[in-house]
C-alpha cells in the first residue's frame, strides 16, 4: 500500500504537501480497495500544479446531512457520551475490575440524573 504515507490529515485547509499549491482537485478511485476508502471518508486528490497525488480525510456531505437527518429529536449527547464509557468500561472489565465496576456504575448514575433533569425540564 503505496498510498499510506501519503494521507494528509488535515481535513481544512486544502494544499498539496509536495509543492504547497493549492489548485487541487479529486482524482479518480482506481482500485476496488481505494473505493472502500471512501467509506471511511478518504479521497484521493490530485495537485494542478505538481500532479502529486495523495489523500486526504473528507466528510461527506451527503453522509453528513444523512446522519443529522436520521437522528431523533430527543437524542441526547450526554446520554449517548456516558453510554460509550460503558462500552469502554466493559471493554476493559477482565484487566481493571474494579475500576471498570466503578465507571460502569458512574457512567448508570450519570444516565439516569440526566434521564431525570430531562423529566424535570419537561414537566
Amino acid at each position: 500500500m503505496r498510498f499510506v504515507g501519503h494521507i494528509v490529515a488535515v481535513s481544512g485547509a486544502s494544499i498539496c504537501p509536495r509543492c504547497r499549491g493549492s489548485h487541487l482537485y479529486f482524482s479518480r478511485r482506481k482500485s476496488d480497495l481505494e473505493k472502500v476508502l471512501g467509506a471511511f471518508s478518504l479521497r484521493p486528490l490530485r495537485c494542478r500544479d505538481c500532479n502529486h497525488r495523495f489523500w486526504k480525510f473528507t466528510a461527506s456531505r451527503k453522509r453528513v446531512s444523512a446522519a443529522l437527518a436520521s437522528t431523533p429529536a430527543s437524542f441526547n449527547p450526554v446520554i449517548a457520551v456516558f453510554g460509550a464509557a460503558m462500552v469502554g468500561f466493559a471493554l476493559i472489565i477482565y484487566a481493571f475490575p474494579t475500576l471498570a465496576m466503578c465507571g460502569f456504575a458512574g457512567s448508570a448514575v450519570g444516565i439516569i440524573n440526566e434521564l431525570y433533569a430531562g423529566r424535570r425540564h419537561q414537566g
